[in-house]
C-alpha cells in the first residue's frame, strides 16, 4: 500500500521541481529570445537586453539594460529599466492589453542633418510618402482604413504609458550644435487601435522637460487613435530659452551670434475631418548682439530660431 503513495509523492515532487526549474530558467529564455530578435532587426540596427525579471502571477515583465544602436552611432536608445504590466486574459484571446508601461531614465541620442537641410528633406519625404500612399490606395483591394486593418492583425490597448526622468539629445552631423531635453516626464493614457477596447474616443498625453540649460517645454495632446482621418489637438509651449544656448546652431546655420536675449514659443494645432489648422507664435526679448544689430538681423534670428525649433 505504501508503494503507490510513494510513487504519487515522487511524481508530485518531480512535477514541482520541474515547475521550479522552468520558473528559474524562464527569464533567461525570454532574455535569449529578445536578444535574438534584437540582433536580427536589420543590418543597420543592433540591440540587446541585459536582464529580464518576471512576475507571472501579476503579469509583470521588467527589462533592464535595453539598448538599441544604429550603425555609425547615429541613433542610440538606452532604457535602464522598462516595466510592463500585462493582463493575461486578453492575451489568451490574441489581444494585447497593457495596464501600464513605465520607462525609467530612458536616453535617446540622435545625429540629424542640419536644420535647413532637414526641413527641405522632410518636405520631400512627406511628398514622396503621399504619392506612395495614393498609389497603394489605388492598388489595394481591401478598402478598410489602416486602423481597422491594424485592429484585426493585433488589437492592443495601453492604459497608461509613463516616461520618468528621460533625456533626449539631438546633434547636427559634423557640428557641435545640439538640442538637449532633460528631466523629461511624459504620460499617455488610453492608447489603442481597437475602438471597442477604448474607455472613450480620446487618448490624452502630457509632457514636460527642461530645454538646454535655461528653457522649459510643455506639451499637451488629445487624439482619437482609431479615427479614419487624423483627429487631434496639440498645444506646445517653449519658455525662457536663452538665445546664447543655441548660438552654435545660429552660427553654423545662419551666420549670426547672440550675446543675450530670451526666446518663447507658443503653438496650437488641430486636425479634424481631413483639415488642419493652427498657429506658431515666437517671441524674442532683449536681444543683444556681438556688435550692432539691425531689424534685418533680428528678423534673421527670429526665423533661425523658429526653423531650429
Amino acid at each position: 500500500n505504501r508503494r503507490p503513495v510513494r510513487l504519487a509523492l515522487g511524481i508530485l515532487a518531480g512535477f514541482i521541481a520541474a515547475l521550479i526549474l522552468i520558473r528559474i530558467s524562464l527569464p533567461y529564455v525570454v532574455k535569449a529570445q529578445l536578444n535574438a530578435k534584437l540582433a536580427g532587426l536589420s543590418r543597420r540596427y543592433k540591440g540587446e537586453v541585459q536582464g529580464v525579471s518576471l512576475a507571472l502571477w501579476r503579469g509583470d515583465v521588467v527589462l533592464r539594460g535595453l539598448q538599441l544602436r544604429e550603425e555609425g552611432e547615429f541613433f542610440k536608445l538606452d532604457l535602464p529599466e522598462l516595466d510592463v504590466n500585462l493582463e493575461w486574459g486578453p492575451l489568451l484571446r490574441r489581444r494585447i492589453f497593457v495596464a501600464s508601461v513605465t520607462a525609467i531614465r530612458p536616453s535617446l541620442r540622435m545625429n540629424v542633418a542640419p536644420a535647413v537641410k532637414a526641413a527641405k528633406k522632410a518636405e520631400a519625404a512627406i511628398a514622396e510618402t503621399a504619392r506612395e500612399l495614393k498609389a497603394e490606395q489605388g492598388e489595394r483591394q481591401d478598402s478598410r482604413p489602416l486602423p481597422a486593418l491594424l485592429e484585426e492583425i493585433a488589437p492592443f490597448r495601453i492604459a497608461r504609458l509613463e516616461i520618468k526622468d528621460g533625456e533626449v539629445v539631438i546633434r547636427e552631423e559634423g557640428d557641435q550644435a545640439e538640442a538637449r531635453f532633460f528631466e523629461v516626464h511624459a504620460v499617455v493614457e488610453n492608447l489603442t487601435n481597437a475602438a471597442k477596447w477604448s474607455s472613450g474616443p480620446t487618448a490624452r498625453g502630457q509632457a514636460s522637460a527642461k530645454v538646454q540649460d535655461t528653457g522649459s517645454m510643455r506639451l499637451e495632446v488629445k487624439l482619437n487613435p482609431t479615427a479614419r482621418q487624423p483627429n487631434f489637438r496639440l498645444m506646445l509651449a517653449v519658455e525662457k530659452l536663452a538665445l546664447r544656448d543655441v548660438n552654435p546652431l545660429l552660427r553654423s546655420e545662419f551666420g549670426v551670434d547672440v550675446e543675450g536675449g530670451t526666446f518663447d514659443l507658443y503653438s496650437e494645432a488641430e486636425a479634424k475631418e481631413g483639415g488642419f489648422k493652427g498657429y506658431v507664435k515666437p517671441f524674442i526679448d532683449g536681444v543683444k548682439m556681438h556688435g550692432k544689430e539691425d531689424r534685418g538681423t533680428l528678423k534673421v534670428i527670429k526665423e533661425a530660431v523658429v526653423v531650429a525649433v
